[in-house]
This record gives structure tokens, C-alpha cells and sequence, in this order.
């Protein structure tokens, strides 16, 4: 099964119609697309997440470098 991000999919098309020319509506769409202007703030986020988690695990890889110094494992 494919992840999904609900936001960025829409289901609708902008159209534009005879009758009002250089105005457009929005149509139910015949297939699914994706917004992708949309996918941006959610990268955003998940890029800030695993930085977090990333300098999570340095400080914890140093603690066990000096713990290991410590007991003289580790030069």
C-alpha cells in the first residue's frame, strides 16, 4: 500500500468555460492530482523532525563515546 498525503491530493480541476472567459471554476475532476506547492510545508516538517532526531542521536553517540573513554574501551 502507497502512503498517502491527504492534503495535497485534490479532486477538482480549474476549468475555464465559453461563457466566462478568463474566469475559472472549480470542476470535479475525473481523476486525482496532487498539489504539489502543498507537499512543501509537510516536507518541511518531516526534514525538521529528523534533524531533531539526528542531533538526538549525536548526543547520545558523544555520552557513549566519553563513557567508553571512561572505561578505557574506547582511545
Amino acid at each position: 500500500m502507497v502512503d498517502v498525503i491527504p492534503k495535497v491530493v485534490e479532486t477538482f480541476q480549474w476549468k475555464e468555460r465559453e461563457e466566462t472567459l478568463g474566469i475559472l471554476v472549480k470542476e470535479a475532476g475525473e481523476r486525482l492530482s496532487v498539489n504539489y506547492s502543498k507537499i512543501i510545508p509537510v516536507a518541511i516538517k518531516a526534514i525538521q523532525e529528523q534533524e531533531a532526531k539526528i542531533k538526538e542521536l549525536e548526543i547520545r553517540n558523544e555520552k557513549i563515546k566519553k563513557l567508553l573513554k571512561k572505561i578505557n574501551i574506547l582511545k
